[in-house]
């Protein structure tokens, strides 16, 4: 590929892909598929990603804040957005022009609304609950109602000025922990009834995540929130087809003689005669650090090669031994397809000691995303 030749590292971002996932979820679902395009889409690009998404028929997008949603905005993303994060005082009045919903999560998030000189138009809110998460939102547990009731009373009092669109909870071990999380989708249905009781009748309430949608399709409600599933990992649904694939290239190969003792950061030392390449990817590129020392590995020509010595800032070194006719500039694949071979970007995080999430948000801006 030409464009392979211009980068010592890159990402690819398939667009087919992200897309076929949004439709395949989409089919499953009579209901809003929310698709969550925070942390620059987790990584892979938010303004080429929403463009996809929009053309393939998303209607609603997810961000973390603000400036996510205002960037989606002045790119002339018209769909729904809403802000999951807590947006400052000072935003709320712009976000308000920009017809941007905002999650409200708090006694002191009604009143910055209040105290922002809002003229002409609405502030549209989702009400975020505490059933269990214990991050932020309302409180839905048995301790009861008390902040929640008081926001309640503001917010009748203030119908002008503010819309309840939609109400909403997140699960905390939908992957896992079916009683818990059974219980936290019945605090959050109790307390969409106690709303009700105010005159609030938001019409989006959703809970469900991307583990809680494929698990508890019962617990769907008006919307699911579609987030690393739409970029292919943490499922072991086959449909869902990874989005993003990680490379790199060799930039030197050293044959290592086992009398040289030669070492990499003292942590590894040659003790049979080895070929080494020096790979053009470090922890500045988004190589997590952990991998140091054969936790990790790569692809490179169809073989996997363990990671030796420690990741550096800019580099790092890969035993190609069983790798016939390597050389310089040959790829090399941290994870996606690519080189030979697929590897599996949760395995890597695994053999990190993460998760794909951290591992897809951590490829840094300097490594050009290639968008096919």
């Amino acid at each position: 590929m030409e464009h392979e030749m211009m980068y010592k590292n890159w990402c690819t971002v398939n667009l087919d892909n992200l897309v076929h996932n949004y439709l395949y979820t989409k089919k499953q679902f009579d209901n809003t598929v929310i698709c969550v395009i925070k942390a620059d889409a987790y990584g892979h690009g938010s303004l080429e990603v929403a463009t996809a998404l929009k053309e393939a028929g998303c209607d609603y997008f997810a961000v973390s804040s603000f400036e996510e949603a205002k960037q989606l905005r002045d790119a002339n993303i018209d769909k729904n957005i809403l802000v999951l994060g807590r947006v400052m005082p000072n935003e709320i009045k712009e976000a308000a022009s920009l017809d941007i919903a905002l999650a409200a999560s708090s006694i002191g998030f009604i009143q910055d609304i209040l105290n922002a000189d809002i003229k002409g138009d609405k502030v549209k809110i989702h009400i975020k609950l505490n059933t269990g998460m214990n991050r932020t939102g309302f409180n839905a547990l048995s301790s009861g109602y008390d902040e929640l009731t008081q926001a309640l009373k503001l917010i009748s009092d203030n119908k002008s000025l503010i819309e309840v669109e939609g109400i909403f909870s997140h699960f905390a071990s939908a992957e896992d922990d079916e009683s818990f999380t059974r219980l936290q989708y019945d605090r959050f249905t109790k307390a969409v009834n106690y709303i009700k009781i105010w005159g609030i009748s938001p019409s989006i309430r959703h809970i469900c995540n991307s583990a809680g949608s494929l698990n508890y399709k019962d617990f769907s409600l008006d919307a699911i929130r579609l987030g690393i599933y739409l970029y292919g990992y943490e499922t072991d649904d086959p449909d869902y087809l990874p989005v993003m694939s990680f490379h790199s290239r060799i930039l030197e190969i050293n044959e290592l003689k086992t009398g040289d003792g030669v070492s990499y950061g003292l942590d590894f030392v040659a003790d049979r005669d080895m070929k080494i390449a020096v790979v053009g990817m470090g922890y500045a590129d988004g190589v997590p650090r952990s991998l140091s020392n054969s936790k990790g590995y790569v692809m490179c020509n169809g073989v996997q090669c363990p990671i030796i010595g420690r990741v550096c800032m800019d580099m790092m070194m890969i035993d190609i031994s069983s790798v016939e006719n390597a050389k310089v500039f040959d790829t090399v694949t941290l994870f996606g397809n690519g080189s030979g071979g697929y590897i599996s970007c949760t395995e890597q995080a695994a053999n990190a000691g993460t998760i794909a999430y951290e591992l897809l948000c951590s490829v840094s801006k300097r490594v050009p995303r290639i968008y096919i």
